[in-house]
């Protein structure tokens, strides 16, 4: 890790920039649409970054080169994330799918269909590897990434789902919705552990401390 901020922008460019002098070292051009997402790959440093024009890239963060381009959804890439035991890709779209990717083809190797609605974000199980998505059709998906099979489906809340995040001691889902209301479930059962209610508006957003 060098410590360099990388930043997304609705100018279609990711941007890598020095934090001590401030200066921006690279402008990553390729993105025909918003950038909405942009993460590290764990294994390699590479800068990945999710788009509305589809896709998916991959980018050399020393060269600024676009390495590779992962394009498959029908409509924009709202989630990106990277299984850190296998280094593949792993993306949620407004196409109602998650995909899974291989980082060295750029082939696509799953589809996991079931979402009733658009996929508003994705996330790796720190403690099985498998692939848990949110959806604005309220529900919350745990997916074997070998078979692509839903294995688990949370359901609760009464409005989209903004945030899901794991608790990694336990397994333990987090959620959170609009509906104003924080959801922990077990992850064997898909119950509803507790309801966590206080906040006056939508919860746009869970992470564990």
């Amino acid at each position: 890790l060098t410590g360099e901020i990388v930043s997304r922008s609705s100018d279609k460019t990711v941007r890598i920039w020095d934090p001590e002098t401030g200066e921006c070292i690279r402008v990553l051009l390729g993105h025909s649409g918003s950038v909405t997402g942009v993460t590290v790959h764990p294994l390699t440093g590479e800068v990945v970054s999710r788009s509305s024009d589809r896709t998916v890239r991959i980018w050399d963060p020393q060269t600024g080169e676009c390495v590779k381009v992962f394009q498959g959804h029908s409509l924009g890439v709202t989630g990106v994330t990277v299984r850190p035991l296998t280094g593949e890709i792993v993306s949620g779209s407004y196409d109602s799918t998650v995909r899974i990717w291989d980082p060295q083809t750029g082939e696509c190797v799953k589809v996991l269909q079931g979402h009733d609605d658009y996929v508003t974000g994705v996330t790796v199980h720190p403690l099985t590897g498998e692939v848990v998505s949110r959806s604005s059709d309220r529900t919350v998906r745990i997916w074997d990434p070998q078979t692509g099979e839903c294995v688990k489906v949370f359901q609760g809340h009464s409005l989209g789902v903004t945030g899901v995040t794991v608790r990694p001691l336990t397994g333990e889902i987090v959620s959170g919705s609009p509906d104003r209301t924080v959801r922990t479930w077990d992850p064997q059962t898909g119950e509803c552990v507790k309801v966590l209610q206080g906040h006056d508006d939508y919860v746009t957003g869970v992470t564990v401390h």
